[in-house]
């Protein structure tokens, strides 16, 4: 299971989070109003490189993150519940395939 290295979930100050995986890789996720966007880390994890996956389309996010058991939790929190599991980088961009 991934460790979540660095996390702010505030709406006036900004809403990401970085997850390190399994095997030593870093995502970063960002939530701004234009949209969600999740990048591989680089320089050792101290910079956001290329982007893996990106979206201003709230109901597919919706559809793709959601968790029915929790309909009111955050879309920072269901997407890093969504992938705070994977192993590797290339196992996350699997599972962004939509």
């Amino acid at each position: 299971m991934g460790k979540i290295v660095t996390y702010k979930n505030d709406r006036q100050r900004g809403m990401f989070c970085q997850i390190k995986l399994d095997n030593g890789e870093k995502v970063f996720i960002s939530i701004a109003q234009s949209g969600a966007k999740i990048s591989k880390m680089k320089l050792g994890g101290l910079i956001p490189g290329e982007t893996i996956w990106e979206s201003n389309d709230v109901k597919a996010m919706v559809e793709l993150f959601g968790d029915e058991n929790s309909p009111n939790r955050d879309l920072l929190d269901s997407i890093v519940a969504y992938l705070v599991d994977c192993k590797t980088l290339e196992e996350a961009k699997q599972k962004l395939v939509w």
